[in-house]
């Protein structure tokens, strides 16, 4: 098992999906946690990349289950 950092294919990836409406689905969230979790944990540099893309979105700008699961990737994973 590969403990290789996944964050710039992460970077990659969100800047693909804020060029294209501002804002974060659950499918996108789901993608970019898939790529941070290839695996299995979730890096300093891959949490700084997390960090960056919830501080763009707010409870207002995004579905309701998405802000759940945004905070509780943040509890789970110590994303402040």
């Amino acid at each position: 098992m590969s403990t290789e950092s996944h964050w710039k294919e992460m970077a990659n990836s969100v800047l693909a999906i804020f060029s294209n409406k501002g804002t974060i689905s659950m499918d996108e969230l789901d993608y970019l946690m898939s790529i941070a979790l290839k695996d299995n944990l979730v890096d300093e540099k891959e949490k700084k990349v997390l960090k960056g893309v919830f501080a763009q979105v707010t409870k207002e700008t995004v579905e309701p289950e998405v802000w759940n699961k945004i905070e509780a990737i943040k509890s789970e994973y110590e994303i402040d």
